[in-house]
């Protein structure tokens, strides 16, 4: 997968970079932190961006990722390949309701089978799946009318879905689990204060506009609980 390049990872490189990775850490985190079993599962993170800093939190980590090459980056960052493993991300290879929860950062956009890969995620995990997408909310509904515009400001932009809302909630719905949490992660465009490249500025234009990034933001990390522990 592109997310496992190196040359993916330096679009979080830098101070920037590692402020908006720091937004997610934090939101993913809080979106953990009331589930009793620490078995998580990183569904396509070879980016690295997931399984380390949930491993230093003291959960139990274990990665999936598509090919041998995808695990290098794990590797350096520390991660026992023990807790890799090379398979199928389309057919996991683990029994139904193995880990407490599933997560999969940077991969709803380009899933070409979305139906097939909630499928999944949703069979392994015991009490929740945590995912991000882009959805078609605020400057969101923008994004494929200016997908040339952002190609050319980053350069190296891959195409990518984005879906309303309503159609994820419906795909876990399908799989016996209801949304009940959805973050907007950043009011503004990733892009934008990537090329701005001042973090302190674009942490208070997010200050400000946090209560509209909530609602309204991208992209969304969402987190859908098996109905069975929400009854």
């Amino acid at each position: 997968m592109a997310a496992s390049t190196e040359a993916y990872s330096r679009r979080f490189s830098g101070r920037v970079g590692a402020w908006m990775l720091g937004v997610q850490s934090a939101t993913l985190l809080a979106m953990l932190l009331d589930l009793s079993d620490g078995s998580v599962l990183d569904v396509g993170g070879g980016h690295a961006q997931v399984s380390p800093m949930l491993d230093d939190m003291g959960y139990s980590t274990h990665t999936v990722v598509s090919s041998p090459e995808a695990t290098e980056r794990l590797i350096r960052m520390g991660k026992s390949g023990q807790k890799i493993r090379v398979g199928d991300l389309m057919d996991l290879p683990f029994a139904d309701r193995s880990f407490g929860a599933v997560v999969s950062v940077r991969m709803m956009a380009h899933v070409q089978d979305l139906p097939g890969y909630v499928g999944e995620l949703c069979r392994v995990a015991d009490r929740a799946v945590v995912v991000d997408y882009t959805c078609l909310q605020g400057l969101g509904r923008a994004g494929t009318w200016l997908f040339s515009a952002k190609r050319a400001l980053e350069g190296d932009t891959r195409p990518y879905t984005v879906s309303y809302r309503s159609e994820v909630s419906e795909l876990f719905e399908k799989n016996g689990f209801m949304i009940d949490q959805h973050v907007g992660q950043f009011a503004l465009p990733l892009v934008l204060h990537r090329k701005l490249r001042v973090t302190y500025i674009s942490r208070a234009l997010e200050f400000v506009l946090r209560p509209l990034a909530r609602r309204f933001g991208n992209p969304v990390l969402l987190r859908a609980t098996r109905r069975d522990e929400t009854s």
